[in-house]
């Protein structure tokens, strides 16, 4: 079909490059992948590559409890030194090199915190170049506004900033840096705004749910609402995926959230309960 402008992006009503399957794009996923699935042996290192995530670096400037990426201290970063290194914009044009003959509808960029990176930017921009059709990045949402405007002018389609919590104290605990929590509802808050500019963009909400905010997550979710993003993103904590769920509010939990998305699909104003 024909590709989708980045002006259309933020006309969507979900996001163009979901992580999140809706039932159609879970059956065009399987019929693309079935032959392979057919023929386990026919995949090789000329396989083609639609999707590709590029972590940018394993650094963060906060120390999330449930994450299992950064180096939290030089024992473990001697025993995993690939958690000491960075790409530079010169590393990122080589793998778009070597990526040259695979039809990249999707890159993103992740980390550790892939706004640290140095020519971020420039990097976005080449591979816009170089013909992928759309890029996004998760973020924690804490570099200044600037730098996440520069990556929509460059072309970004896609920013997922990651907040776990609808009040500063368990912000800061969940992110282990104090004022982490106030600084990213301030950047999702501006670029709200600056998508309402008419910057096309897609600006998703990530939240992970862990033991510690699951009680609260429809109040989370309400608050989220509030900051205007297009759509909200709820990650399960890998290491509790098993029992997350089992605790007496849950089912509460889930029916407050039903309410609210309903609520928010029909364009009708949500009430705390």
């Amino acid at each position: 079909g024909k590709p989708m402008a980045q002006e259309e992006v933020a006309r969507c009503n979900r996001s163009p490059v979901p992580d999140l399957l809706f039932d159609d794009v879970r059956d065009e996923r399987v019929e693309e992948i079935r032959p392979y699935v057919d023929c386990p042996e026919s995949v090789d290192a000329g396989t083609p590559l639609h999707r590709v995530t590029v972590f940018l670096t394993y650094r963060c400037n906060l120390t999330c409890p449930y994450c299992k990426t950064i180096a939290r201290n030089e024992k473990e970063l001697l025993e995993f030194p690939q958690k000491g290194l960075s790409y530079t914009y010169d590393e990122f044009r080589s793998l778009m090199d070597s990526l040259a003959a695979s039809p990249i509808r999707h890159l993103h960029f992740t980390g550790g915190e892939a706004t640290l990176v140095r020519g971020l930017s420039e990097m976005v921009r080449l591979a816009k170049k170089r013909g992928v059709r759309y890029t996004s990045i998760t973020s924690n949402g804490t570099v200044p506004f600037r730098v996440y405007a520069e990556l929509v002018e460059s072309g970004m389609d896609e920013i997922r900033i990651s907040i776990d919590a609808f009040e500063p104290g368990m912000g800061d605990a969940l992110t282990g840096r104090r004022g982490a929590w106030e600084r990213t509802v301030r950047t999702i808050r501006e670029l709200a705004a600056f998508r309402d500019t008419g910057r096309a963009f897609f600006l998703i909400a990530n939240t992970v749910t862990g033991l510690r905010n699951r009680t609260h997550l429809a109040g989370i979710v309400r608050f989220l609402l509030s900051l205007g993003p297009d759509d909200i993103k709820l990650i399960t904590e890998v290491q509790e995926k098993e029992s997350l769920g089992d605790f007496p509010e849950a089912g509460t939990v889930l029916s407050e959230i039903e309410e609210m998305m309903n609520a928010a699909l029909h364009g009708k104003p949500t009430q705390k309960s």
